[in-house]
């Protein structure tokens, strides 16, 4: 099996300027939970998710490392400072964003 044979071939995506209520908007009304960032030549610059959003807004870390640093009362990491703050994709990406080819 490839992954030609169970891709979405429409590939609902964002630019790096698009807010991130407006991403919110789009995965609800898409029911989706994350889409790939591309630049103004359509390059993957990055993927977003439902993920990162919640992160923003809770404002606590979610991989197992970062939890046990905020338990330990441990500094932020510059990306999670970032996150809290950010109010468009390019702020709350995650990138480079890791790509395979359809075959």
């Amino acid at each position: 099996m490839k992954v030609r044979d169970v891709m979405t071939s429409k590939v609902v995506r964002v630019q790096p300027a698009t807010r991130l209520k407006d991403l919110a908007r789009l995965l609800l009304e898409r029911r989706i939970s994350g889409v790939p960032v591309v630049n103004e030549d359509g390059n993957v610059v990055g993927v977003i998710s439902e993920a990162d959003l919640v992160a923003k807004q809770v404002g606590r870390p979610l991989s197992r490392r970062t939890m046990l640093d905020w338990i330990l009362g441990e500094r932020p990491s510059l990306w999670e400072q970032r996150t809290r703050t950010a109010t468009t994709v390019a702020q709350a990406m995650t990138a480079p964003a890791i790509t395979v080819d359809a075959d």
